[in-house]
């Protein structure tokens, strides 16, 4: 294997605990040791960037991403007709970010969807999600009297994850553990009331739904099947509806044109350089700590051992001076 192919060891890989809990290992090693323009799979892994914008996010494709919303509502928001809107808002001054959506659009009756797919572990997503949500509202209120009763629209941002967004983050009480879609709108903090004007996130996260193909019960199922499946098929399922083989007819690698299929693989290319970036940065964290925590070891260490030597403390009494255990001490006696 050349080296500029590998984005690190087999061993590396197997032995890292937070690559082996989302990345596929398929994804690893057939990225390490395909020819350059060789996607590898039939169908486009609608998880990655480039592959998720071009399917969701453009006219030819708007059946998908009309189907794919109400199913992801199931049945309390029906969406008959959307139209597609920018998905950059700049800053409003030099100093404020630009924005940039994966997917924005608006429904028949004005309410506006804005969906993110993120395929790799992300620092701080629920920030980034309702910095993105708070944006669509500043961007509905015209100017001069037609803004004048502000008439927000409602607003639906949809994030879907292919990693545990949980991580150093304060988990709702009430969470349930293995629950893959969860909502979160404005309520009254006393009375759980809902906020007069509707705002609601939602959060879909792929590595908990574990279904089969031969357990799928329900059209948001088959959807989510998809998500996490469409690139292992050789071959179309669900054949006999016509959203699902549209799916099927635009995802297929080789009948893309040339320019696409480029940049499907240059987009698995910068993923597979982020997840190594990511990797390498967590394990020096990881390293850190643990040259952190020895150094503490050995600061709780030398104090036992200093006052053992120049007391006449007992060992309860330096157990909690130290702040160890009275086995701890007993061993340095």
């Amino acid at each position: 294997m050349r080296q500029s192919q590998a984005a690190f060891s087999e061993s590396d890989y197997l032995t890292s605990r937070w690559a082996a809990n989302w990345l596929e290992p398929e994804d690893f090693f057939q990225v390490m040791e395909r020819p350059p323009l060789d996607y590898g799979h039939r169908y486009l892994d609608i998880r990655r960037d480039y592959a998720f914008k071009r399917i969701f996010g453009r006219e030819e494709c708007k059946e998908l991403a009309i189907d794919l919303l109400e199913s992801l509502f199931e049945g309390r928001k029906p969406i008959k007709e959307i139209k597609f809107g920018s998905t950059e808002r700049q800053g409003e001054h030099q100093e404020t970010r630009t924005t940039r959506f994966d997917v924005q659009c608006t429904a028949e009756d004005g309410e506006q969807f804005l969906i993110e797919m993120q395929f790799e572990p992300q620092d701080n997503l629920f920030g980034r999600i309702e910095f993105y949500l708070f944006r669509m509202g500043s961007d509905q209120i015209p100017s001069g009297v037609k803004g004048d009763h502000f008439p927000i629209p409602e607003i639906f941002a949809i994030a879907i994850v292919n990693f545990d967004p949980w991580k150093n983050e304060l988990q709702p009480c009430g969470k349930q553990q293995n629950e893959y879609i969860n909502s979160y709108d404005f309520r009254n903090i006393k009375t759980f009331e809902p906020y007069p004007r509707k705002v609601e996130l939602m959060l879909v996260e792929l590595p908990k739904f574990k279904k089969k193909l031969e357990e799928l019960t329900t059209r948001l199922d088959k959807w989510l099947f998809l998500f996490k499946n469409l690139h292992h098929l050789t071959e179309p399922i669900f054949t006999d509806d016509p959203v699902f083989q549209k799916l099927f007819q635009v995802t297929e690698f080789n009948k893309l044109p040339k320019e696409d299929q480029k940049m499907i693989v240059i987009d698995r290319e910068r993923d597979i350089r982020n997840i190594k970036s990511r990797w390498l940065r967590d394990y020096k964290e990881e390293v850190k700590d643990k040259f952190l925590a020895e150094g503490e070891r050995k600061k709780v260490i030398s104090f036992v051992q200093a006052l053992i030597r120049d007391t006449d403390f007992d060992n309860q009494k330096i157990a909690g001076l130290a702040g160890v255990e009275e086995g701890f001490v007993e061993n340095f006696r």
